[in-house]
């Protein structure tokens, strides 16, 4: 089961917490919700619900990809875009990198 979290301008965002739930949570979100995941990295699969988040929501999801990095960049893409293997691998098109800085 994913964690879920509330960004602070209220939206919900899911968290994988292994391979299985990468794969279940990004396979049955909604095409318009929104993918994240650390980039050249492992980690949880993100899934930011809605379209077209705000900055603020945008990077919240960002960070908690990253995990307990300090910063990094992060693979972004409708989920539309992108599927799982139960492997927790996933195959992405159209997608594009957001920078994550440091939190101070």
């Amino acid at each position: 089961m994913p964690e879920r979290f509330v960004s602070p301008c209220g939206r919900e965002v899911l968290v994988g917490r292994n391979a299985a739930d990468n794969c279940r949570l990004t396979n049955s979100a909604d095409r318009a919700d929104v993918w994240l995941h650390a980039r050249d990295a492992s980690g949880p699969h993100v899934v930011l619900e809605g379209p077209s988040p705000g900055d603020g929501a945008l990077q919240f999801a960002a960070r908690l990809a990253l995990g307990a990095r300090p910063g990094g960049y992060v693979t972004v893409a409708d989920c539309g875009d992108v599927r799982s293997s139960p492997r927790g691998l996933a195959t992405v098109r159209n997608a594009r990198t957001l920078r994550v800085e440091t939190l101070t």
